[in-house]
């Protein structure tokens, strides 16, 4: 692959994250990051999402737009001085979602917590806890507090998990809650395609595969034993936050869940705005630029994305209105955070994406990927790439069994990963 245009290219592709509609939306764009050219919502755009049944066309095809980044603020950002903060957060609670930049956002915590020798609370099992039920200490490899030589705390939980407030906190108390959530449009069409949803329900896989869905989409899960066409392919990010199903048309529930949800966490993160969202995270969690630096996971193959129109779009949106609600609300409550950030928020956004572009040429050979499952292609690290880009490219399940090991005493803790 020559390493000019076609290099940009796949970063477009692989950042926003992971999804086929961007390839069709994106527009051209000068910043030189991963997150470049990712198409991005202005947020009186998105907020028009409300309204009476009747205005149900101009709702839903507004989530198809894109425009420039710009505040969406009425009023100018504080001129108050960010508050400085004391000492880095070592109690965090990241709630991962499925197909909207978690596993990138995962990887910055686990790097975190490993340079750091924080504790995490891991799973008996694989990197994914069973989300057909809610959270609880039973499902840890250590239920109760840490092993031996590890402290009396955990300090993070970074998983797929399903959200129980009350037994996350006996097992990381004190934690900073963060989530990240995305258009759930372009969120279901990631979801489809990554997961094969069509041979799950025994649809054949083309083009027209979601409109034949979403035809009659109760039927179509009724046919699947798959745990995540059940769970994620109608308002996932609702479910994994704590929602039920049974009351995906319950207008009230669906309310008083997100004002819950909203009391509850301190950060949720927007995909389309991910480096924005990063450095609200560094804001929180008290960290560095260094701290917050990435390598994206990789994007789906071409087999598996799907052409979004208008039309299908609305259809999309009707099907996960709770996660519409979910997106809706945030995306006003991320903006309000900006501006609670100070006035040096532009100036630290582009001194991070400057930051992250020089990291990404650091730890990135232009020239390769490498297909994985056949669902996605993987960037390929350089060679003799220093311990930072290594730790970047470190896979979630590889990070758990690495620390499984040390847990159990089958192997010390790698201190050479350890901030010197």
């Amino acid at each position: 692959m020559a390493c000019s245009k076609k290099v940009f290219g796949t970063i477009v592709v692989i950042v926003g994250p992971l999804s086929y509609i961007m390839l069709y939306m994106f527009y051209p764009g000068t910043w030189n990051t991963v997150h470049s050219m990712i198409p991005r919502y202005n947020g009186p755009e998105v907020t028009k999402m409300k309204g009476k049944p009747s205005q149900i066309d101009e709702k839903y095809t507004n989530m198809m737009k894109t425009t420039d980044y710009k505040k969406p603020l009425n009023a100018p950002l504080s001129t108050t001085n960010a508050e400085t903060c004391r000492k880095p957060e070592t109690q965090i609670i990241f709630l991962k979602t499925h197909k909207t930049a978690s596993t990138t956002t995962n990887t910055i915590i686990q790097t975190y917590g490993l340079r750091h020798k924080l504790v995490f609370a891991l799973p008996r099992g694989n990197h994914i806890m069973d989300e057909n039920k809610y959270f609880s200490r039973d499902m840890l490899l250590f239920k109760m507090k840490p092993p031996r030589g590890f402290g009396r705390v955990y300090n993070v939980i970074a998983n797929h998990l399903r959200y129980n407030r009350t037994e996350l906190d006996k097992v990381v108390p004190r934690a900073k809650y963060i989530t990240i959530i995305r258009n759930p449009v372009r969120r279901f069409e990631s979801t489809f395609g990554y997961y094969d949803i069509p041979r799950q329900v025994h649809l054949r896989p083309g083009n027209n595969a979601i409109d034949k869905f979403l035809v009659n989409p109760e039927y179509y899960m009724k046919r699947s034993q798959s745990v995540m066409c059940r769970n994620q392919i109608r308002n996932g990010m609702m479910y994994t936050l704590g929602f039920n199903h049974k009351h995906d048309k319950n207008q009230d529930v669906i309310k008083k869940t997100i004002q819950k949800l909203d009391s509850e966490l301190d950060l949720v993160m927007l995909t389309e705005y991910y480096d924005e969202s990063l450095l609200l995270m560094k804001k929180l969690l008290c960290w560095t630029f260094e701290d917050i630096l990435y390598i994206p996971k990789g994007y789906r193959s071409k087999d598996r994305r799907y052409k979004i129109t208008a039309s299908l779009a609305k259809k999309i949106a009707q099907w996960n209105d709770a996660d519409v609600q979910l997106y809706n609300h945030f995306n006003q409550t991320f903006w309000k955070k900006v501006e609670e950030y100070g006035p040096d928020f532009d100036k630290d956004l582009a001194k991070f994406r400057k930051m992250q572009s020089q990291f990404y040429d650091k730890c990135v050979d232009p020239a390769r990927t490498q297909r994985y499952q056949k669902r996605e292609d993987r960037l390929i690290m350089r060679k003799y790439a220093p311990v930072d880009c290594k730790l970047a490219f470190f896979r979630v399940y590889n990070f758990h069994h690495m620390l499984r090991n040390v847990y159990i005493g089958k192997m010390p803790y790698p201190k050479h990963y350890l901030v010197k």
